[in-house]
């Protein structure tokens, strides 16, 4: 009996210097771009935007480098919040929002998705939200490793 559909195997490049320096480029663009937003709630709220963006932006970006993004978007919403989405290799898409707060506590929210169903949600610290994202990731790596998957089975 002849297979209709053959699996497919993908080759990924690891991304290069450039792609990481580009990522990093383009995130502080969407900052300086979008950050305003935040005082329209107040300057307090910038000012805790600025921080947690300095600090999360290099952990975010060293985390999803490793996962070879081909699509990033930042954005900083009126409400105080700050939203990354990427577009990463093998039909997956990760969301990471941050929801500001006056006493520094922020929200960060979570969601991993393979070809639109969801992987994984949940609120995280920053650090522990990364690792779990990347244990899923590294499940769904094994997963298809053990035979090269049909790229139109979902």
């Amino acid at each position: 009996m002849t297979q209709l559909f053959k699996p497919m195997c993908h080759i990924e490049k690891a991304p290069s210097s450039y792609e990481n320096n580009h990522l990093e480029t383009f995130t502080n663009t969407c900052w300086s771009l979008y950050s305003e937003r935040l005082k329209n709630i107040s300057n307090k709220y910038f000012e805790l935007g600025k921080i947690r963006y300095k600090k999360a932006n290099p952990e975010i970006l060293d985390s999803v480098k490793d996962w070879h993004p081909m699509q990033s978007a930042l954005s900083v919403t009126y409400d105080g919040s700050i939203h990354y989405t990427f577009r990463l290799a093998k039909s997956l898409d990760l969301f990471i929002e941050t929801f500001l707060h006056e006493d520094g506590n922020h929200n960060t929210y979570f969601e991993l998705f393979k070809y639109d169903k969801l992987v994984y949600s949940g609120r995280e610290s920053l650090r522990d939200g990364l690792s779990v994202v990347s244990r899923k990731i590294q499940e769904l790596n094994e997963r298809d490793q053990e035979g090269c998957v049909d790229v139109f089975a979902k």
